[in-house]
């Protein structure tokens, strides 16, 4: 027996609450999958480093080009071997060297005297930790240049988790709105 869009649509009008229940639970499995899926959550700290007052012969853009030169050498550090070892030592947070490193980003605009430091990892108070003691390690490592890092904050982005959740909600609806229609129609042909 086949059936038909019509025979369908009778099937749907009838029972329609098998559907809507199948497809209800299709929105509420994809969507829980989509929250407790670990989503990794970025913590930032910015590092001012400051110009140093002009000396006899000194140019602004022989300045410039100065802070230009330390702000690339103190992203290269933070990014370094050498910091990721010792905040891995330091943390015990159960992370690598390589670990920690591959968590942390060091950026910069070229004609800037701001270094955003980033640490990415799915627990937030770790990430947080994480970009707050390479900054420390950084600053340190910058005392005679008076580096000045700001408090570590989280990167939040409440809306890109509202569009995960909507777009899972729609990848559970559709398949469980599909099933739902089979499920009624497998009934029927049972009855």
């Amino acid at each position: 027996m086949n059936l038909g869009i019509s025979d369908y649509a009778r099937l749907v009008r009838d029972r329609w609450w098998l559907v809507a229940m199948v497809t209800l639970l299709g929105v509420l499995a994809a969507v829980a999958v989509a929250m407790i899926r670990d989503r990794p959550v970025s913590a930032s700290v910015d590092v001012q480093v400051p110009a140093y007052a002009a000396r006899d012969g000194q140019s602004a853009q022989d300045i410039a080009v100065d802070v230009r030169r330390r702000v690339r050498k103190y992203a290269e550090l933070a990014e370094s071997e050498q910091i990721a070892a010792v905040v891995a030592h330091q943390l015990g947070v159960g992370m690598t060297a390589d670990e920690i490193r591959s968590a942390v980003a060091a950026l910069y605009a070229p004609d800037t005297a701001m270094l955003r430091l980033t640490a990415t990892d799915p627990d937030p108070l770790r990430a947080v930790t994480i970009v707050q003691a390479v900054s420390m390690k950084v600053a340190a490592a910058g005392r005679a240049d008076g580096l000045r890092p700001t408090l570590a904050r989280l990167d939040d982005r409440p809306q890109a988790r509202i569009v995960v959740l909507a777009s899972a909600g729609v990848a559970g609806g559709v398949p469980g709105l599909i099933v739902g229609v089979f499920v009624t129609a497998w009934r029927d042909r049972r009855r």
